[in-house]
């Protein structure tokens, strides 16, 4: 199957096309749909470097998974036949020449707040550099992370800014983002043309029609719960229906801390082995809530045979490996905490199991984005996200 450029790529390439014909745009935001495909565009912004009107790119990404995925995006077929660049970057951590005669380089936010000697500062203000913040929504006003930025973003000829969730989980404004009083309250200002600036925005409902990405499908589940307070008074409800809004904090965490969990994960096996029959390479995700909990759905997986493995929310080696093992088809069921939000890129999960008492809306919107991506040798009118979850009002 041919895959063509998406809109948002179009645009991007658009406005390259302008840099070329001498505008003068400097800084581009897109806001991009999770599992939308926003990761070609820094490789649409690095052939401006054949072009000869910059020198180098520097990706920054928010997990040191993302930098070799940042780092394999350049090496990928399809894009360098879509985009027609022969560009090569690597994998860097506040490394003297982190180009090594490349193209560019990857680094990290956590890299930067610890660069005490300036080495990507300094990088940066040698060459005519492109600079590419990935979901630059990290970066808080006033953060460890922006400050570390800021010299940077100024010393870049180009910035590139990358997110899927234009909002933090605090609430609080986002760097480098300009904010306009709206109806609905300050908003980041997504005006598609601005001064030297420019904005991609590219929806769910723009990836749906395109067929981008593949609709979700919701299993949820009623369960009853019952806890102590800190007074010794013990509330119990019989169902989801009967929970004040008061309570559903505590109601969400005693369920998902009970036999509810294997209950769910159990429902979603069935449902996925079913699918396996037309999707045999299919894989699914588990989210605890803490290590404790992913340890016990191990444990339950592994009662029933199932090959699996656990990634905590730490970017440990043995989670490293994990997820490795999953890519490879060495395990079919990857167990974790935190660390699947955002930017972990696995096309074959089409189960998730949310057994978390996380509500962020920015934060779920990522998680469910892990099963979103399109299966090219199915028929795109079978595929589904199945996402399977407490059937509280939060999560509704």
């Amino acid at each position: 199957m041919k895959i063509r450029p998406r809109r948002h790529q179009l645009e991007m390439m658009s406005i390259v096309d302008e840099i070329r014909a001498g505008a003068d745009i400097r800084k581009i935001l897109a806001y991009v749909e999770p599992g939308g495909g926003k990761s070609a565009l820094p490789l649409i912004m690095g052939t401006l470097i054949p072009a000869g009107f910059a020198d180098a790119i520097c990706w920054i990404c928010p997990r040191k998974t993302l930098q070799y995925q940042a780092e394999s995006n350049f090496q990928d077929r399809t894009f360098r036949r879509m985009f027609g660049h022969k560009l090569s970057i690597r994998v860097s951590t506040n490394d003297e020449n982190p180009t090594r005669d490349l193209d560019g380089f990857s680094t990290s936010y956590q890299s930067l707040g610890v660069d005490n000697k300036q080495t990507v500062l300094r990088e940066i203000q040698s060459k005519r550099y492109i600079l590419v913040a990935d979901e630059f929504h990290h970066a808080e006003i006033e953060s460890l992370w922006a400050g570390a930025l800021e010299p940077i973003i100024k010393a870049a000829k180009y910035l590139l800014l990358l997110s899927g969730t234009m909002e933090r989980n605090s609430g609080n404004k986002i760097a480098f983002t300009d904010y306009i009083k709206t109806e609905a309250g300050i908003q980041p200002d997504l005006e598609p043309s601005r001064g030297d600036s420019r904005t991609i925005v590219y929806s769910r409902s723009d990836a749906l029609a395109e067929k981008a990405i593949i609709p979700l499908k919701f299993t949820f589940t009623d369960a009853s719960a019952e806890w102590e307070e800190a007074d010794g008074k013990r509330r119990k409800y019989a169902s989801v229906a009967n929970v004040p809004e008061k309570d559903t904090g505590k109601y969400i965490w005693s369920a998902i801390s009970t036999e509810f969990a294997e209950q769910t994960i159990d429902q979603a096996l069935l449902d996925w082995e079913d699918h396996k029959k037309i999707n045999p390479t299919a894989k699914m995700l588990i989210v605890t809530a803490n290590i404790s909990r992913a340890k016990a759905a191990i444990k339950h997986l592994k009662n029933r045979f199932y090959s699996s493995a656990i990634a905590t929310s730490e970017e440990t080696k043995a989670a490293l490996t994990a997820m490795k093992q999953l890519k490879r088809g060495d395990i079919e069921i990857l167990v974790g905490v935190a660390m699947f939000s955002e930017g972990y890129d696995e096309p074959s999960i089409s189960h998730i199991v949310l057994l978390t008492n996380v509500r962020s809306v920015p934060w779920i919107i990522q998680l469910l984005a892990r099963s979103v991506r399109v299966n090219r040798s199915l028929p795109y009118n079978k595929q589904y996200g199945h996402i399977f979850s407490l059937d509280d009002p939060h999560m509704r």
